[in-house]
């Protein structure tokens, strides 16, 4: 059974899975990233003891804080939990999107720091650990392995937490029309669309990123299109042609999808830039390292050959001990928001990263690198594409329209109209 075959295997092993205290809730779709983690990641089973202590961590911690009251009688939420209030990508992608409609009213949390002052024993506590005894026992009844719901288990509490001060503050939460969360395969953004969903408030999920379609290459190359697979939400936003073909592929109903556009296209804008100047930016995950590697040996051959300057943005998940070769780069690593990089820069080179798509919106020529040891996610581009220090020179001199690219990937006319009217659509769906 390959990664892709496990995880539709879990998830429906889960499907019909019933859960004490959480009567109503798609246990599968709350818990679909949690799957997703142990597959892609290093995660593997755990002692008895050692993961009893980190429930008992996570049991008497109290972590983040809401202020529940800026949501009374809203018309549109638009949610992003406080797990992504540190990237300021997001932060900001939000904001846009909130541009697009005078009835959006942004809500978030805050993370709580500190080792004692967020400690926080009391009956709830207690109750979440016979829970958690609970679940465990449900769990080992599935024959599911065991490296899986002990990841699930700690998700759990989690989303127990979160359901819990949710109904605490119902009165507030259940006074809103319609809520629309950045990414609702994470655990809290699920939890809050299914709360609102049992109780008749309608809901929906943005594309905040390029998503890729399931994808099984071999045991190291492989992409699970969990973002559609976590999906549970009324309505699917997204940017144009290439999602919602994955999503159609991946088994979520037409009329859930809503082709809107990329919102940084709400207020578009061009960005001046430094001639001789290449930007190279890199992607994030574990797996990205062989080709980011590969990228900036190409890309660095090249600049030195045109005389050019090379310039580096790493991901913001990014250790730049890493990339031992950035200890060459001096002045040419980046540190900044993506706006000044774009502006610093002539032209950018990037493989799999969303940031591709808001440098075509802002006007910037680019050239995309196809990976060869990853899943490529703009496979669409291969006529667009390079691979080798030959391919680069080729697709360099055409000079390539950033137009001729974007229209793979968003609607391009009316987004603001496009958000505008599908927020009107989902609050009066109530």
């Amino acid at each position: 059974m390959n990664a892709l075959e496990e995880f539709g295997y879990t998830l429906s092993k889960l499907k019909t899975f019933k859960l004490r205290g959480f009567e109503g809730y798609k246990v599968d779709k709350m818990l679909s990233i949690s799957i997703e983690e142990v597959l892609v990641g290093s995660y593997k089973a755990k002692s008895f003891l050692s993961i009893c202590i980190e429930y008992l961590k996570l049991i008497i911690k109290k972590s983040y804080y809401y202020n529940f009251d800026t949501l009374r009688n809203a018309d549109v939420v638009l949610f992003y939990s406080h797990c992504h209030a540190n990237r300021h990508d997001y932060v900001n992608f939000m904001k846009v999107v909130a541009a697009s409609s005078d009835s959006a009213v942004l809500f978030s949390g805050t993370s709580k720091r500190g080792k004692f002052k967020s400690i926080k024993i009391n009956l709830f506590s207690i109750k979440l650990l016979f829970l958690l005894l609970s679940w465990q026992s449900a769990f080992r009844k599935t024959g599911i392995q065991r490296k899986f719901w002990q990841n699930c288990m700690l998700s759990l509490q989690t989303c127990y937490r979160w359901k819990s001060l949710l109904e605490k503050n119902q009165d507030s939460v259940l006074s809103i029309k319609g809520m629309v969360s950045i990414f609702d395969a994470r655990e809290y953004e699920n939890v809050f669309a299914q709360f609102l969903t049992l109780h008749g408030i309608p809901t929906a999920t943005l594309q905040h990123g390029h998503y890729g379609g399931a994808y099984y290459k071999d045991e190291e190359h492989f992409y699970l299109g969990m973002a559609y697979k976590g999906f549970v939400s009324d309505y699917f936003y997204l940017w144009g042609e290439s999602a919602y073909r994955n999503a159609i592929e991946i088994g979520i109903p037409a009329e859930k999808l809503v082709k809107v556009g990329c919102p940084y296209l709400i207020n578009p804008r061009t960005c001046s830039g430094q001639k001789g100047v290449i930007g190279l930016l890199f992607d994030g995950d574990e797996d990205a390292i062989p080709d980011n590697t590969n990228m900036y040996s190409i890309v660095s051959d090249f600049a030195k050959e045109h005389n050019m300057k090379l310039l580096l943005k790493l991901h913001p998940n990014d250790n730049p001990a890493t990339y031992p070769f950035l200890k060459e780069l001096s002045d040419g690593l980046f540190i900044g928001d993506l706006d000044t990089f774009a502006s610093s820069i002539e032209i950018a080179i990037c493989c799999n990263t969303s940031c591709m798509i808001t440098m075509l919106i802002w006007g910037k020529p680019l050239i995309h690198y196809a990976p060869v040891y990853m899943y490529d996610m703009y496979s669409e581009l291969k006529q667009y594409s390079f691979s080798n220090t030959k391919g680069l020179n080729e697709l360099y001199e055409k000079k390539i329209s950033p137009s001729a690219l974007l229209s793979h990937y968003t609607e391009i006319d009316n987004v603001r109209d496009n958000y505008k009217k599908a927020f009107e659509k989902l609050i009066n769906k109530k």
